[in-house]
């Protein structure tokens, strides 16, 4: 593997393997995790049908989240080789993304980011060498960086949006940004994102008589059908259905 794999199980089954040694045998139960370090070889054996998530970590986003949140480089940023972890975090993560990519849909670059981002730091703490360490403190996001970053995303609402992009406009690492963004702003940049994309189109409704397919497109949204969704869950009306009440 030329990648960091995290594997989540979804039901219960055994399993062998082995990696440059002898075979290693466990009860995987449902939410349990396992690791398949970068650049190991491994042999499997199974005795029912398995159902998993794998998510593979590239080595350069990995160590990218090493130098961002703890300042270290990513020469160490090996996963610790465990066959068989109870990990709640990690599943639930893994999850959450799995549905992400089998929504059908673009998927908010923001919302994936941000779970990613803290993925690798909830495994660089337990399950590295880096595990002793603590994020260093972020500074503060100033007015004049707030208000970059908003201008920012107010003139790129119908593009992809995405944490390292807004966090390079605030001259923040990504996963502080994350961090100063929510506290200066009280939500996160993927709800806030969603509310002023929300919002323009809303205005857009009322404003003129393009095809809602179109508004969707310059609102940034995947496609009609997924503003529609967004837009009936905030507001209590389909965007037809607020398009009649406010002519």
């Amino acid at each position: 593997m030329r990648s960091h794999v995290v594997t989540a199980f979804l039901r219960p089954g055994t399993v062998r393997r082995q990696i440059s040694g002898p075979w290693l045998r466990a009860e995987m139960r449902a939410d349990d995790i396992l690791f398949i370090p970068r650049g190991a070889g491994s042999v499997w054996e199974w005795n029912n049908q398995l159902q998993n998530i794998h998510l593979h970590i590239s080595d350069d986003y990995f160590s990218r989240v090493a130098d961002d949140v703890f300042g270290r480089t990513g020469d160490n940023c090996e996963l610790v080789d465990r066959l068989s972890i109870p990990d709640t975090v990690i599943a639930s993560t893994l999850k959450l993304l799995a549905r992400e990519a089998l929504s059908g849909e673009a998927g908010e670059q923001l919302y994936v980011d941000a779970i990613a981002t803290q993925l690798c730091v909830h495994l660089l703490r337990h399950y590295t060498s880096f595990n002793s360490l603590r994020p260093a403190k972020a500074s503060s996001l100033d007015g004049r960086a707030a208000a970059k970053v908003r201008d920012y995303i107010e003139e790129h609402l119908s593009g992809r949006l995405d944490i390292r992009t807004l966090a390079e406009v605030a001259k923040q690492s990504p996963f502080h940004f994350i961090r100063v963004f929510k506290h200066h702003f009280e939500t996160t940049p993927h709800e806030y994102v969603v509310c002023r994309r929300l919002e323009k189109a809303r205005l857009m409704i009322e404003q003129n008589n393009e095809p809602l397919k179109r508004i969707a497109v310059e609102c940034g949204f995947y496609d009609q059908a997924h503003m529609s969704r967004q837009f009936k869950a905030r507001f209590g009306l389909s965007p037809g259905q607020y398009k009649k009440s406010s002519t």
